[in-house]
């Protein structure tokens, strides 16, 4: 048996399921209270998501991989943050502890732009984005993935904040501000559980590029 040729076909496996993308489950969170900005629904609901989008709606049964009683909890879409400097990974993980799922630049952006996507990549726990960092090339803008965020809707991205009303505050505090919310019992981002049971999870980083294309 040629030991070296098999370690090195371990090594090489290894290697190649590091490198595969984020494997996002098919979900379904259960007897949660659904709230919808957009069209205004208001209702305890059943949520499933699959591949990072929303599916199904409903109060009927679910056949998934896995299922969250969501009992007394609020399910409201993930949070978007229109003016986060803090955009690195450390930053992004306190961020989703408060139930952020999208991080955008928007006040004095960046320049260059290509390399700060490029360096964010498989980075970012949360969504993110910027503008550009020179006034004159901001003009009219068009973002087409922000159509399928904020939104608890079928065919929506699986951007999800649940969070206990009873309990949900900001813990941080001037002389201590490295602290989480308390609270926030789940975040998904494009599916992916970045909190769980009010635990924030290392080393996950289901983020996504949200880019502007001017029009």
């Amino acid at each position: 048996m040629n030991r070296p040729l098999v370690r090195s076909s371990i090594v090489t496996c290894i290697l190649a399921c590091l490198s595969c993308p984020l494997a996002a489950e098919s979900i379904a969170i259960v007897n949660g209270r659904v709230m919808d900005p957009e069209t205004g629904f208001d209702q305890v609901s059943n949520v499933v998501f699959e591949d990072g989008i929303i599916t199904v709606i409903s109060t009927g049964s679910v056949s998934v991989t896995r299922i969250i009683d969501a009992t007394g909890l609020v399910l409201a879409p993930g949070f978007i943050d229109l003016r986060a400097h803090g955009q690195d990974t450390v930053s992004n993980q306190f961020q989703v502890a408060d139930g952020v799922t999208t991080t955008l630049e928007l006040e004095i952006g960046v320049y260059p732009v290509s390399p700060w996507y490029a360096a964010r990549e498989n980075t970012a726990p949360t969504n993110y984005g910027t503008s550009a960092g020179h006034p004159w090339a901001r003009g009219y803008t068009y973002v087409p993935s922000m159509k399928k965020k904020g939104r608890l809707q079928v065919g929506a991205d699986a951007d999800i904040t649940l969070f206990d009303p009873k309990t949900i505050i900001d813990r941080a505090t001037y002389t201590k501000p490295a602290q989480y919310s308390a609270g926030i019992e789940y975040v998904f981002v494009n599916g992916i559980a970045v909190i769980d049971h009010g635990v924030l999870i290392d080393n996950i980083f289901p983020g996504k590029p949200i880019r502007v294309g001017v029009h």
